[in-house]
């Protein structure tokens, strides 16, 4: 398995995940949100486009937008398009 294999997988169960409201905090807690907003310019476009997809479930969060908006979050989702 590469680790693009690996990232793609992880991403995959993280999308499942972030529809619990417990998990988007927590993920956000830990940091998951800058993490996933540097996958957003990783080269593989199925990387970014599952990071893209868990990053709308955090957005739900008040926080997590704020977050986004800080760290460039939203330029970096509109370059990946």
């Amino acid at each position: 398995m590469s680790c693009c294999d690996a990232q793609v997988g992880a991403l995959k169960i993280l999308r499942e995940m972030c529809t619990s409201k417990r998990v988007c905090v927590t993920l956000k807690q830990f940091g998951g949100i800058m993490s996933l907003i540097d996958l957003l310019q990783d080269t593989d476009k199925q990387v970014q486009g599952l990071a893209a997809e868990v990053i709308s479930q955090l957005s739900r969060l008040s926080a997590a937008r704020r977050m986004l908006r800080v760290h460039n979050g939203i330029k970096r989702l509109v370059s990946a398009l």
